[in-house]
């Protein structure tokens, strides 16, 4: 999603390989990366997008972009990061991965500091030492990992029997066995849980720094972006991070947080209305920029909003969608709710003030 804000702008353009880049996405893969929870296929992907970034002056700064929002995650000092660089650009597995991707590879240090400088090089060399140190460890767990496309959602039953609803462009990781004394479970973007009991296993679920932590209920946790939530259906539930808690919630509660100001806040809600894992798409009090994001991901299409006012964007509406109402039918209504029209071509979309 883009905005156009008085005056027109471009979608970014990348390479042929890379020309329907889900921005999403690859930040999900940089976050993984950062988190050392990817997996060897991910890693290869991203290797091929930032090899690639190195002479494409294009898709470089969209990486760089993803690049400084995980920095605000992940510190580290210049000690540690020079040490990691070097262990890393040592390591011949390392280079030959980057290699496979490329044959015109450029300095890896030199394309770290003209994009990202020291901030690039942070992250990704401590993912990456962290990745080539998997191999020589004590025996790994095995790791189910679903990612859920734009336009779809899945339901997935976990060791346990607990029950996930995975919603359109998200991601969870769990192991294929629990172990003896916790459930851990790993989530991008959007999922609702619903847990089987156990006191002796707390269930925990990372979404970047933050840990959920439940022993059974029923809730929504929705990261997508710098921003996530948690609203619980059923039981209680607590969010913290390494330094804090952040939130204790129960039945009819929410949380929004910000992984930028590091603020939480806690909302009295109706959880009842939590549908989108049966098929509708709910607006409460969401503004058209908030929005745009959910309509992107439930239809998979892409959408730009031109606006001479920021209010446009700031507007807020409720509503709600079935799941056979189409995106002509959703946006027709939400442009009469909001005072805007829109042009679709494909899936590429154009919203516009009236």
């Amino acid at each position: 999603m883009y905005y156009l804000l008085n005056y027109q702008l471009s979608p970014v353009l990348v390479p042929a390989k890379f020309k329907n880049v889900n921005k999403e996405y690859l930040a999900f893969l940089v976050n993984a990366y950062t988190e050392n929870t990817i997996s060897r296929e991910d890693y290869d992907e991203l290797m091929a997008y930032i090899t690639t970034a190195q002479t494409n002056d294009e898709l470089n700064p969209i990486l760089q972009k993803i690049w400084e929002q995980v920095n605000e995650e992940h510190l580290f000092d210049q000690q540690r990061q020079d040490f990691i660089f070097q262990q890393i650009t040592g390591s011949p597995e390392f280079m030959e991965s980057v290699n496979q991707q490329s044959a015109k590879v450029v300095n890896w240090r030199r394309w770290l500091s003209v994009a990202a400088g020291t901030l690039l090089l942070s992250v990704s060399s401590v993912a990456a030492w962290h990745y080539l140190q998997r191999k020589s460890e004590a025996p790994q767990p095995l790791y189910t990992v679903r990612k859920v496309p734009y336009g779809k959602k899945v339901q997935v039953q976990l060791p346990d029997k607990s029950m996930v609803w995975v919603n359109s462009g998200s991601s969870i990781k769990f192991p294929v066995t629990f172990d003896a004394d916790k459930r851990e479970i790993y989530l991008q973007g959007e999922a609702f849980f619903d847990v089987v009991h156990d006191k002796a296993r707390p269930f925990i679920i990372h979404t970047g720094k933050v840990s959920t932590q439940v022993l059974g209920t029923a809730f929504d946790i929705k990261a997508y972006g710098s921003t996530m939530s948690v609203t619980v259906a059923r039981g209680k539930v607590s969010v913290g991070t390494p330094e804090k808690v952040l939130s204790v919630l129960v039945q009819d509660q929410a949380m929004n947080y910000s992984f930028k100001s590091n603020i939480a806040s806690t909302r009295r809600v109706d959880a009842s209305k939590l549908k989108w894992m049966t098929g509708e798409l709910t607006f409460n009090n969401t503004s058209l920029r908030e929005a745009a994001g959910d309509i992107e991901r439930w239809f998979d299409v892409q959408i730009a909003i031109e606006s001479v006012r920021p209010k446009l964007t700031d507007k807020r509406f409720s509503a709600t969608f079935l799941d056979h109402e189409n995106i002509d039918q959703v946006l027709k209504v939400l442009g009469e709710l909001s005072g805007f029209s829109y042009q679709r071509t494909g899936r590429q979309i154009r919203i516009q003030q009236h």
